[in-house]
């Protein structure tokens, strides 16, 4: 049994090393109208910038993540690059992927591996370099810059006068175009409904195949713009829980020990108040809002329960935390280490089919319902939340 106590503790210690660095000391975030990044960033750091300018002028020596109205970046980046703006401009050179989204996106720099670019005018220039293949969807997409490795790419439409060294596949609304410059060391198709532009200057390894095709090469795939969305918003979501519930843990330890250990030694009563309170919630904050009378006290009723529900979420990796400790110590200590071991075993449980979703749920209502009681108690009746013994 302590063997097996041993392995699992130092399965989660493993799980918790993995990811620190991403969540905790490799975090760099900087939010404001415009952001600017001038001085290099230590090695382990990767780079979170947020506003309406986000520019990046000087080496990143880590990952690039930047939300903006216009993202600039002409310093290097050593690893990977993540954008959304209006308009994204890569001037510099990229170490690792590049997955951008944005209205307009130019390229000039060198990407060493992949690019998923999604925008309305997307533009690889001669200078650019982009080393493992790339997967583009845009309005108009020209490429004059050298890709080596598999190239796709959906548009209105395409014109190539650059080098692709690989496969090319576009799938085109009209105006596919190859200019004399252009050079397609690898087999090349195109889908559209009529024939495009093929000059005889072009240097090709093969004949392009034409395919006709009616369906619109904009909108027949939008599965790596889904997944991406789906990566960023859930790394966002893991990393938002898990500082919220480490600080939760280190600013209001008391709060946080009588929450879990309420839960935990009233387990049945904490999940029926975590589902009346959810439910409930919800359903007076709807007929708030549609009595038109009560409209904007309905709304700020609403806000305050995803406020709730978000910590509720957050205190269940307190929860998990503390029956981990509970199991291996024989006591629900509260710990920020605990709490770390706790959010990553329920995200980690939370992959496993029916058992995973199962447990999430149960632990969230007794977390909500335990968090509502702390509420009511505090709030109306001006007093702490009564906490059992452990002998109970």
């Amino acid at each position: 049994m302590q063997r097996s106590k041993n392995l699992i503790l130092a399965g989660l210690s493993i799980a918790a090393i993995g990811i620190m660095p991403l969540t905790l000391y490799a975090l760099d975030v900087r939010v404001g109208e415009t952001v600017t990044h001038t001085t290099e960033t230590p090695a382990q750091n990767n780079a979170y910038l947020v506003g309406s300018k986000v520019l990046v002028h000087a080496p990143l020596a880590a990952d690039g993540i930047a939300l903006g109205g216009t993202v600039e970046v002409t310093g290097p980046i050593a690893d990977a690059f993540y954008a959304m703006g209006g308009t994204v401009t890569v001037a510099n050179a990229i170490g690792e992927d590049a997955r951008i989204i944005a209205g307009d996106v130019s390229i000039s720099g060198a990407i060493s591996g992949e690019a998923l670019i999604m925008g309305g005018l997307v533009k690889v220039a001669s200078s650019s370099v982009i080393g493992r293949g790339a997967y583009i969807v845009g309005d108009r997409v020209e490429i004059a810059g050298t890709i080596t490795g598999p190239v796709t790419v959906r548009a209105r439409s395409v014109e190539i006068s650059g080098t692709i060294n690989g496969t090319l596949v576009a799938y085109v609304d009209y105006g596919f175009t190859v200019t004399d410059r252009a050079r397609i060391n690898g087999q090349a198709t195109y889908h559209a409904g009529s024939e495009g532009v093929i000059s005889k200057g072009a240097t090709l390894q093969t004949p392009i195949t034409f395919v006709q095709s009616h369906t619109p090469g904009t909108v027949s795939d939008f599965r790596f713009v889904r997944e991406m969305l789906a990566g960023m918003f859930l790394t966002l979501q893991f990393m938002s829980i898990l500082a919220t519930a480490l600080l939760i843990t280190w600013l209001f330890p008391h709060f946080a020990t009588r929450t879990a250990r309420y839960a935990i030694y009233n387990g049945g009563k904490s999940i029926g108040a975590g589902i009346i309170a959810t439910v409930g919630g919800f359903f007076i904050a709807l007929l708030m809002v549609a009595s038109i009378v009560l409209i904007l006290p309905g709304i700020a009723f609403f806000a305050f329960g995803i406020a709730y529900l978000f910590v509720a979420k957050c205190l269940a990796g307190v929860l998990a935390g503390a029956l981990i400790a509970q199991w291996w110590k024989g006591v629900p200590n509260i710990t920020v280490g605990f709490t770390l071991l706790g959010t990553i075993a329920i995200t980690i449980i939370g992959f496993v089919p029916i058992i995973g979703p199962i447990a999430g749920i149960l632990l969230f209502f007794a977390t909500a319902g335990s968090l509502a009681i702390a509420m009511r108690e505090l709030w109306w009746k001006r007093r702490s939340l009564p906490v059992p013994s452990s002998n109970k």
